[in-house]
């Protein structure tokens, strides 16, 4: 297939009917969730488990010598970082893996033969990477409440911070710069 062909088929995906639409992202969204869940013992059971490791060994190598905060244990402080980790890791891991190995078997060209437009691949990819990362996160999450006890002392404050730094990036963006000669 030829670019021109391809750029048309892009063209006409865009003017498809929105259940088309919807049909074809929510089909490449359940290829790529079922591409993970059929090995979930690599894809999520894993990260669970190095999580848990990173818990174990770092919490006893430094449990008693680390003081983060005043009544907070180092293992407590470890849990969100780890959590974090292993959403991010695993949210970039899905995609990129996806796509080489798509590459690597040939397959690749029956993803960009049909009618998907470049919005809807590139959607589909994002939302089922992120849902492996919150999927693996949630597990980690899970799993490392069994050997610290999590408080959530201030949950609103991401809530409250987020319109703040909002506000004051738009300030930044419009802010004018004048340069003295």
């Amino acid at each position: 297939m030829n670019e021109m062909h391809k750029i048309h088929a892009a063209d006409e995906a865009d003017e498809a009917a929105p259940g088309e639409a919807l049909t074809r992202f929510g089909t490449l969204v359940y290829k790529e969730l079922l591409r993970f869940w059929k090995v979930a013992h690599q894809t999520v059971g894993a990260p669970i488990l190095t999580a848990l490791l990173f818990l174990l060994v770092f919490s006893h190598a430094f449990g008693d010598r680390a003081t983060i905060f005043p009544n907070v244990s180092y293992s407590a402080f470890l849990v969100p970082g780890l959590v974090m980790m292993s959403v991010l890791q695993n949210a970039f891991a899905n995609s990129s893996s996806s796509l080489i190995q798509s590459k690597l078997t040939g397959n690749i060209v029956f993803m960009l033969l049909p009618p998907i437009s470049y919005a809807e691949f590139f959607w589909a990819y994002v939302l089922a990477s992120a849902l492996r990362g919150m999927v693996v996160g949630a597990g980690v999450l899970a799993v490392t409440a069994w050997f610290v006890p999590l408080q959530f002392e201030s949950p609103l404050w991401g809530v409250r911070l987020r319109p703040a730094g909002i506000e004051a990036e738009a300030r930044e963006s419009n802010a004018v710069v004048s340069v003295s000669s």
